[in-house]
C-alpha cells in the first residue's frame, strides 16, 4: 500500500514539474510595451487648445509578421480625464489594417502608434499629469470579435512633442 501511494506521489510530483515548466507557456501573439509607452504633453500648443498625444508601443510575438491577423487598439479615457477630451477631435480607435495600409508596416518585432486627444478647456500640466498618473488612460489590443488580447494602463506621462519625441528638461 506504501509502494503504491509513494508511486503515485512520484508520478504527480513529476507531471507537476515537467507539465508546468515556462516553454509550455502560450505567448499572446501581441504585447503592449508598458515600458515604452506613455502619454505625452505637447511643449507646443496646437490652434489655442491644449492636446495629450497617447502612444502606445506593441511587440509582436509571431515568427511570420507578414501574416498578422487584424487587430484594434482601443483607448479608454476614463474618470476626471474623460469630462476635459474632446471626444470627436480624437481617434480612441485604431485599425490595424489603416495602420499598415499608411505604410508603417513593422520592420522589426516592435512598432508604436497613437493618437491626439484634443482637450476641451485648458488645463495646467500639473493636473494631466495628476490624471494620467491616477490611471486615466487604458489602452487595449482587442480581437476585430472584441476578445482582449492585451491591456495595459498608460502612466507614465512626459513633455514633448506630438510626434512622440520626448524632450529632455
Amino acid at each position: 500500500m506504501k509502494v503504491k501511494v509513494l508511486t503515485l506521489m512520484l508520478l504527480l510530483t513529476t507531471i507537476l514539474l515537467f507539465g508546468c515548466s515556462n516553454d509550455t507557456v502560450v505567448k499572446e501573439r501581441l504585447t503592449i510595451l508598458g515600458n515604452e509607452s506613455k502619454v505625452i504633453y505637447p511643449e507646443e500648443v496646437l490652434d489655442d487648445f491644449n492636446a495629450l498625444a497617447t502612444q502606445v508601443c506593441i511587440e509582436i510575438n509571431q515568427k511570420d509578421k507578414s501574416s498578422i491577423a487584424p487587430f484594434l487598439v482601443t483607448f479608454e479615457i476614463k474618470d476626471e480625464l474623460n469630462s476635459i477630451v474632446d471626444e470627436s477631435s480624437s481617434v480612441l480607435e485604431l485599425d490595424s489594417r489603416d495602420i499598415t495600409n499608411a505604410g508603417k508596416t513593422p520592420e522589426g518585432n516592435t512598432f508604436c502608434t497613437g493618437n491626439t486627444l484634443m482637450l476641451k478647456k485648458e488645463v495646467s500640466k500639473d493636473d494631466i499629469e495628476g490624471m494620467v498618473t491616477d490611471k486615466d488612460v487604458k489602452v487595449s489590443i482587442t480581437e476585430l470579435s472584441g476578445e482582449v488580447i492585451s491591456s495595459y494602463t498608460l502612466q507614465e506621462f512626459v513633455i514633448g512633442k506630438a510626434d512622440g519625441t520626448v524632450v529632455k528638461p
